[in-house]
């Protein structure tokens, strides 16, 4: 007889029910495979794989459920999931749509009392829910998050305790925000102070959005967003007047979620300049991006949470571990609140993700091309984005790492997120749903399914299309008939509410990790470290040589050497890091913090520089101790170093 309070499950059919299925012990576990398969769990249906997911029930009391590699996918109460904890009443079905069979979880060790509802992980809900109403019902105020509440929302861009809402005696019902990093907003305007809302007002928390009428989704779920990413006649062009240069022309695209979009063309065609407008590296002067429905432009500061973005160089730093690189990004980037535990499990589930938890150690510097692409990769998955650019992934990478790097991609894609990819490659199209191709001076030829586009350019192969779309003449003619067979797109009349000031991460807090990264990084590239240092006792050892006694052609000389010292430090270490720069800026990193961190640590390493500078003049013995020499040395350094840092910004 099976122990009452040991989980088990219940399989249903369209039918009607079907067979329960019992844990043995902690430690046992049930593989669900299509009929005459060996696994425990047979079903005959034809949306089964022959190994189709795991359920493991490990100490203490925990239901995981692990998908494996399978066709159709796993969905977990509608949302398809790689991984996933199970509680009482979860239902596990096998495809999409209109399953033919499902599971029921039944976890009695699980099991809360009826006055207090389960904790429920939004992000792994779908189709119709409890809304605000019905939980208000049971208790007088409901508590949103990430962890310790009523309704969790599983995204660590959401505050452990993010908001609540209260049902009062007099029958209004109030929002507050609980201090969250990210804000909570009521019809688009976050709000700062406990407010009413009713029945039409629309709650916004990270990527979900609900009110008390309606259950809660996320903006991404494709019943309510069936475009995630929408440009609309995006124009961009640099000069004036006689020297205005056109670099794109009156662009429009419609992607869905889960969809893999290659971006191809001929040099000069306007392929990464696309992207850029698409992702906000560089907006176009001219039209509109619409990201789940909302204007990217006009709301980036909140919207660019949900956007991954790898350009061609490196976003990492070589010096660092592949873990330590991380786990300084998700400090940065993350809820100010999480834990050390929350922060290494999220690497090591995005590490095993991409395939590369063996080198998760091992510093970057010291890995192969197609690994740190991976690792740059892997640096925007930490934040859960629902769209990914990558700008030339595979360019630098050998046919063997090409292919499974693909793989990878593909993976990406059929969890939910859509990829844009510039590639010069043919045999990526293998692999995507549908392809852009730009007509050189920036027209679009061509967009659709990977399977159309050689009969719409009546060409053999992709070579073919690339000699048809690189005449400079006919990209005007190429934009002009593909025009006249593009659907009018509709998405403008839909816009949304804009979403007023949101919240940004405090300037202290990421002045004390770029600190403790940059530090890291320094103290870990011990040659460079090394030639820095040096550079001050070679200098005084010149200066002893030239001059027999201190006079003020000295004194000159070892300040402008000072100067020289801090401005080639800031020129060499921020040109050096200027891809992973641009990168935070365009998430969140504010200046002050990122120019004050440098200055921080190398104000450690200037300090040092001087002492030997000093030091070395007054062992030559020739000249005489002077108390002020080490400040009057270090302020030039300072101020040279605050110099270079401002050119750079600059220029």
């Amino acid at each position: 007889m099976a122990n009452p309070q040991t989980p088990f499950l219940l399989l249903y059919f369209a039918q009607g029910p079907g067979p329960r299925f019992d844990f043995k012990s902690e430690g046992s576990t049930l593989r669900i495979g299509r009929m005459d398969y060996g696994a425990d769990i047979e079903i005959a249906s034809p949306a089964v794989s022959r190994l189709h997911a795991l359920i493991e029930f490990v100490p203490p009391g925990q239901l995981y459920l692990r998908d494996q590699q399978s066709t159709n996918g796993t969905y977990l109460n509608g949302l398809r999931v790689q991984n996933a904890t199970l509680r009482t009443g979860d239902i596990i079905s096998f495809q999409k749509n209109n399953p033919d069979c499902w599971l029921v979880v039944n976890a009695p060790a699980q099991t809360v009392p009826a006055e207090e509802p389960a904790f429920i992980p939004i992000e792994q809900l779908a189709g119709p829910q409890k809304n605000l109403y019905e939980w208000l019902e049971q208790k007088q105020t409901v508590s949103i998050g990430r962890q310790d509440c009523d309704i969790i929302l599983s995204n660590l861009t959401i505050s452990r305790k993010h908001t609540e809402v209260s049902r009062l005696a007099d029958g209004q019902y109030l929002v507050r925000d609980l201090g969250s990093k990210n804000g909570t907003f009521v019809n688009g305007q976050a709000i700062t102070a406990p407010k009413t809302i009713t029945d039409q007002d629309v709650i916004q928390v990270g990527k979900y959005e609900f009110n008390l009428r309606k259950p809660l989704l996320m903006q991404t779920d494709t019943n309510i967003e069936p475009a995630v990413l929408v440009a609309e006649q995006l124009s961009r062009y640099v000069g004036k007047g006689t020297q205005r240069r056109v670099l794109l022309h009156q662009i429009n695209l419609e992607i869905r979620p889960g969809e893999m979009v290659a971006i191809m063309g001929p040099s000069g065609s306007g392929k990464s300049t696309l992207l850029k407008a698409l992702n906000g590296d560089a907006p176009a002067s001219q039209g509109r991006v619409f990201v789940h429905g909302r204007d990217f432009y006009r709301d980036y500061r909140l919207l660019k949470h949900d956007i991954g973005y790898v350009p061609q160089d490196d976003i990492v730093h070589r010096q660092l571990s592949v873990h330590d690189s991380l786990y300084f990004v998700a400090r940065l980037r993350l809820a100010q609140d999480l834990s050390r535990k929350e922060i290494d499990k999220k690497i090591d589930e995005t590490l095993a993700k991409l395939g590369i938890s063996h080198i998760k150690n091992s510093l970057i510097q010291d890995i192969s091309g197609g690994q740190r692409k991976r690792v740059s990769i892997a640096v925007e998955l930490l934040s859960d984005p629902s769209i990914l650019f990558l700008d030339e992934p595979t360019s630098p990478l050998d046919p063997e790492t090409v292919e499974e790097f693909l793989k990878i991609l593909k993976s990406l894609a059929s969890s939910g997120t859509t990829i844009l990819m510039v590639t010069h490659k043919p045999d990526d199209l293998e692999i995507a749903d549908k392809v852009v191709f730009m007509a050189r001076g920036g027209y679009l030829a061509y967009f659709g399914d990977t399977q159309n586009y050689l009969g719409y350019f009546q060409a053999k192969n992709v070579i073919a299309v690339y000699a048809t779309i690189s005449n400079p003449g006919q990209g005007k003619a190429w934009a002009e008939n593909f025009s006249k067979q593009q659907n009018r797109l509709g998405s403008a009349s839909e816009v949304r509410p804009g979403l007023g000031k949101v919240p940004r991460q405090g300037a202290f807090r990421q002045y004390f990790w770029l600190t403790a990264r940059y530090f890291r990084t320094k103290t870990n590239d011990r040659v460079n470290t090394a030639i820095l240092v040096l550079q001050a006792p070679i200098i005084a050892g010149f200066l002893a040589v030239l001059f027999e006694k201190l006079m003020l052609q000295t004194l000159f000389l070892m300040i402008i050497a000072a100067v020289w010292l801090g401005t080639s430090n800031a020129a060499r270490e921020i040109i050096s890091e200027w891809p992973v720069y641009r990168r935070e800026r365009m998430f969140n990193l504010r200046i002050l913090p990122y120019v004050f961190s440098k200055i921080t640590v190398i104000s450690v390493f200037s300090l040092v520089q001087m002492v030997l500078l000093v030091a070395m003049v007054q062992l030559a013995g020739k000249y005489p101790a002077l108390p002020w020499l080490l400040v009057a040395l270090l302020l030039p350094g300072y101020a040279g170093y605050t110099a270079g840092a401002v050119f750079i910004f600059c220029f």
